[in-house]
């Protein structure tokens, strides 16, 4: 019964970690929350930081997934910089230390473009797709 358990968390986690276009789905939606995001950072609003927190842990938990799934070590290793970084904000906020949540959130934002740089390409036709 373990052993059947196991298999099949192993191909939900494979199969999920697979889907590119469910990939996108979580992805694509990052770009115009981190403007939101900017204009929180430098407004010191910590309800819309909060928010946006929550939305990145999710999403660069998703894609730590992912890229395991495609065996991609490199960008694995940037998805748990970015989630300590997002935590590091998140726990900064809930301590109520703006301005240490805005250090913490310029970390962030620098974790966005190396990976983006290595694992994702533009097609002919202008879209974004990625590479490994």
């Amino acid at each position: 019964m373990k052993k059947m358990l196991l298999v099949a968390a192993a191909l939900g986690v494979a199969a999920f970690g697979q889907d590119e276009a469910e990939f996108s789905k979580w992805m694509k939606p990052l770009g115009p929350q981190m403007k939101k995001f900017g204009a929180a950072l430098e407004a010191k609003d910590k309800a819309e930081m909060l928010t946006t927190g929550k939305l990145l842990k999710d999403s660069y938990t998703k894609t730590k997934t992912y890229f395991a799934g495609k065996n991609a070590a490199g960008a694995v290793a940037l998805a748990d910089k970015s989630l300590a970084a997002v935590e590091a904000m998140l726990s900064s906020l809930n301590a109520d230390n703006m301005d240490k949540a805005v250090s913490d959130a310029a970390a962030v934002r620098g974790t966005c473009k190396p990976c983006h740089d290595q694992y994702r390409e533009r097609t002919p036709e202008g879209q974004y797709k990625i590479k490994l």
